[in-house]
C-alpha cells in the first residue's frame, strides 16, 4: 500500500510539473514573441487615434522596389470628438463639406478622417481657424491617378457580409468588419501577405480610464512598424509601364493592351490596358465593362500574328521553304480570299509572310496539318495561360483541338476561325523567335518580402527549346522582312526590329478589327519584346505598328 501512494505520488507531481513547465513556456512564448502586439494593444485602448495612411497594407512594389500603390499624400479632415468645445462652431464647419445624415454619423464613430478631401489652398486657408476637434492632416492615399498597371494591380474595397469569416479561413488572418480587403488583379491574389493590423502612421490622442483627455500630453503623430504586412516585389518597370502608359493616352487608345517582355528570361516589364481601372473609383468601371477584365492576359484572335506559329510549324515539319514559290490570285482565291483584290500574283514564303497573303498561308496550314500545328502552339507556350506569380483564372474557351475539326484548318492558318491567344502568350511566343529558339514561361512577380527581411521567392518559370536554331534564323529573317518591305514598315526603328502584323476580324454584320503587332528590338540583341493589341483600330500595319514604333523609340533612348 506504501509503494502504491508513493506512486501515485510521483506521478502527480510529474504531472503538475509539466503543467508548470507548458504554463512557463507559453508565459515566455507571451513575454518575448508577442510583447509587440501586446504593447500596441494597451497603447491603443489608453489613447484615440486616427489612420493616416488610406489603407494599412503592404505595397506593390516594380523591379527596383518603387512602389506602384503609393499614391501620395492629400489633405483630409479629421475628428476628436473629445477635444470639441462648441458643438456649434463645428456644426458650422461640417455643413460645408457633409450633408446632414454624414454629419449625424460624425458624432457617434468616435475618432475618424472625414470623406472630405482639401485642396492645398483650402487646407493651407482653414487649417488654422478649425475649430477644437477638428484638424487638417495628410495621409497617404494608397492609389495613384493615373494608377500604373491598374488593371493589373486591381483595387481594394469595403467587406461584403460574411465575407471576413471566408477570408480568415482562407489566409489564416484576422479581419473587422470596418477591415478593407483585396478586390481584383494582385490585391486579391495577394491578400493574405498584403493585409496588415494596423497602420503605421497614426495620429494619437492619449486618455484616461474614463476617456478624458491626459493634459499635458496632447495629440501626437506616431510611427510604427506592422510586421503583419508584407510588399510584393513585382518583374514590372516603373518607368517603362510610365513609358507605355503615356504613348497610349496621348494616341486616345480606348480599348487594347500592350505587353513589354524581357526575351532573355520571359520577365514582363509593362502590362498597359485600356480601359484603365481607376482603383479609387472602380465602381465606374465596373459599370461600364459589367465585370472586371485584365485585357492582357484575356483572350482574342490573333489574326495574321498567329501565322508566325503556323510559319514555325512548316518549317520545322520540312513542308515549306522561304524561297518556295506560291500564286495569289486576290479575291478569285477558291479556299480564301486575299485582302489584295487584284493578288499578288507569283511570291515567295518568305514574302508571304511580309505582305501577310491569306490565301498562301491557308494553303501552307493544309499542306503542314493541324497534328504539327497544333504540335508547334504547345511547344510555344500559346495553350498555357499561366503566368509566374499571377495566378488569375484561365479561360477554358482556348481550346486548340478545334483546329482538328472539319473545316477549321484553313481559318486557322490565318488566325481566324477557333484560334484565340492572350498578349501575353503572343509576347512569349515572339520571344521565342527573338531569342533563338528559347521559350520561357512568363514571369510576373519575383519575392514576397516581410517588415523582418522574410522572403519568399518566385523562381523563373519552366523553359524549353520551341524552335529549332535553323528555324528560329529563319523566322527572324521573315520578321525583319515584315518592317523592311512587308505590312509592318510602320514598325520600322533605327537599329533594326522584327516583328509580325494582324488584322483579326470580329462579329457579326458590323465586324470590329482587332489591330495586331507584336515583334522585337534591336534586331542583333534584343532587348524588348512588344506586343500590341488595339481593339477597333484600321489594321495591325496602320495603328499598332506606329504604336510599337513609338514605344520601342521611347524605351531604347533612355
Amino acid at each position: 500500500m506504501y509503494y502504491t501512494r508513493w506512486n501515485r505520488t510521483v506521478k502527480l507531481f510529474y504531472f503538475f510539473a509539466f503543467l508548470l513547465f507548458l504554463f512557463l513556456l507559453r508565459l515566455g512564448y507571451l513575454q518575448v514573441f508577442c510583447h509587440r502586439s501586446f504593447t500596441l494593444l494597451a497603447r491603443d485602448q489608453n489613447t484615440s487615434w486616427v489612420a493616416l495612411e488610406e489603407v494599412s497594407r503592404g505595397h506593390i512594389r516594380d523591379r527596383y522596389g518603387r512602389p506602384l500603390t503609393a499614391g501620395g499624400k492629400e489633405y483630409r479632415l479629421a475628428f476628436f470628438p473629445s477635444l470639441v468645445r462648441s458643438r456649434e462652431r463645428v456644426e458650422g464647419v461640417l455643413r460645408r463639406y457633409l450633408s446632414s445624415e454624414e454629419r449625424a454619423k460624425v458624432w457617434e464613430v468616435g475618432p475618424t478622417l472625414l470623406p472630405v478631401i482639401l485642396s492645398r489652398d483650402e487646407a493651407k486657408e482653414i487649417q488654422n481657424t478649425l475649430p477644437p476637434g477638428l484638424m487638417v492632416v495628410e495621409v497617404e492615399k494608397r492609389y495613384r491617378s493615373p494608377q500604373p498597371a491598374a488593371n493589373t494591380v486591381g483595387y481594394v474595397g469595403p467587406l461584403a457580409p460574411g465575407e471576413g469569416e471566408e477570408l480568415s479561413r482562407l489566409t489564416g488572418r484576422l479581419y473587422r468588419t470596418d477591415d478593407v480587403t483585396g478586390k481584383s488583379g494582385l490585391e486579391k491574389y495577394y491578400e493574405a501577405y498584403l493585409k496588415g493590423e494596423r497602420p503605421e502612421r497614426v495620429l494619437r490622442l492619449y486618455v484616461d480610464g474614463l476617456g478624458r483627455v491626459v493634459p499635458g500630453l496632447g495629440i501626437r503623430e506616431e510611427k510604427t512598424v506592422d510586421f503583419s504586412r508584407q510588399d510584393v516585389y513585382l518583374t514590372l518597370d516603373l518607368t517603362i509601364q510610365e513609358k507605355v502608359e503615356k504613348i497610349l493616352d496621348r494616341h486616345r487608345i480606348k480599348e487594347g493592351a500592350v505587353v513589354v517582355l524581357d526575351p532573355a528570361n520571359g520577365d514582363l516589364l509593362a502590362l498597359a490596358s485600356r480601359p484603365a481601372l481607376d482603383p479609387r473609383a472602380p465602381g465606374r468601371f465596373l459599370k461600364q465593362e459589367g465585370v472586371f477584365l485584365d485585357p492582357a492576359v484575356q483572350l482574342y484572335q490573333p489574326g495574321s500574328v498567329f501565322k508566325i506559329a503556323v510559319a514555325a510549324a512548316a518549317l520545322e515539319k520540312g513542308v515549306v521553304k522561304p524561297e518556295d514559290k506560291f500564286f495569289c490570285a486576290g479575291e478569285k482565291e477558291p479556299l480564301i480570299p486575299c485582302y489584295e483584290k487584284k493578288g499578288h500574283g507569283f511570291l515567295d514564303f518568305a514574302t508571304a509572310m511580309a505582305v501577310s497573303c491569306n490565301p498562301v498561308f491557308a494553303r501552307v496550314a493544309l499542306r503542314t496539318g493541324a497534328e504539327a500545328i497544333i504540335e508547334q502552339v504547345q511547344r510555344l507556350g500559346l495553350d498555357c495561360q499561366e503566368i509566374i506569380g499571377y495566378p488569375f483564372p484561365p479561360d477554358d474557351r482556348q481550346n486548340w483541338t478545334a483546329i482538328a475539326q472539319p473545316y477549321n484548318l484553313a481559318n486557322s492558318g490565318i488566325g481566324q476561325g477557333p484560334v484565340l491567344t492572350t498578349p501575353v502568350q503572343v509576347a512569349a511566343m515572339t520571344a521565342a523567335v527573338a531569342n533563338g529558339g528559347y521559350y520561357h514561361q512568363p514571369r510576373l512577380v519575383l519575392k514576397v518580402v516581410g517588415r523582418e527581411g522574410t522572403t519568399v521567392k518566385f523562381g523563373q518559370g519552366r523553359t524549353w527549346r520551341a524552335l529549332s536554331p535553323p528555324t528560329a534564323a529563319e523566322l527572324k529573317k521573315m520578321m525583319y522582312l515584315v518592317t523592311t518591305a512587308g505590312s509592318g514598315r510602320e514598325a520600322w526603328v533605327k537599329g533594326g526590329s522584327a516583328g509580325k502584323t494582324g488584322s483579326a476580324q470580329v462579329g457579326g454584320k458590323e465586324k470590329e478589327i482587332y489591330a495586331w503587332f507584336t515583334g522585337f528590338a534591336p534586331y542583333d540583341r534584343p532587348r524588348y519584346v512588344v506586343t500590341v493589341l488595339v481593339k477597333g483600330g484600321e489594321s495591325g500595319g496602320k495603328t499598332a505598328a506606329p504604336l510599337f514604333r513609338e514605344i520601342i523609340q521611347e524605351l531604347l533612348s533612355s
